[in-house]
């Protein structure tokens, strides 16, 4: 069974967050761009990352309101 406490949601985003630094970051480096540029793609991984888990949050709140 999960939990959902604060803390454990914390942790969860941290998680996602790292993967998607990892996935941006090191596609753009794959593709060729400089370590400046990857930075800045593992820095958007990590916002885009974090939004779509805060989605994925609030739609399963509607979803057990319901």
């Amino acid at each position: 069974m999960a939990t959902n406490c604060a803390m454990c949601r914390l942790m969860r985003g941290f998680a996602f967050s790292g993967m998607g630094a990892a996935l941006f970051g090191g596609g753009s480096l794959y593709c060729g761009a400089s370590q400046n540029d990857a930075m800045y793609w593992a820095l958007g991984g990590t916002l885009f990352f974090a939004m779509l888990m805060a989605q994925l949050d609030m739609r399963k709140k509607k979803r057990r309101q319901r």
